[in-house]
């Protein structure tokens, strides 16, 4: 294999949960940042999207969130 040929790795996460509305897909990384749809057992700190985008962005990476209200949430991972 040359140095000039990348191979790279797609991860997927998908589910079939309440999904994320569209006005907050825009701010899924930004830290401490909680959507209104989590609900009350879902406690946390907003960190775990933000750390998330960090450590694939420091890898040459990207990360993708697509979401429907209803239909669930679906997050790529390109290494």
């Amino acid at each position: 294999m040359s140095l000039e040929k990348k191979q790279r790795i797609l991860i997927t996460i998908e589910d079939n949960g309440k999904g994320i509305k569209q006005e907050e897909l825009v701010r899924i990384f930004d830290r401490y940042y909680r959507g209104t749809n989590t609900g009350q057992s879902h406690k946390g700190s907003g960190l775990g999207m933000a750390i998330a985008h960090d450590i694939v962005v420091a890898h040459g990476g990207e990360i993708k969130v697509n979401s429907r209200v209803g239909q669930g949430t679906r997050i790529e991972i390109m290494l």
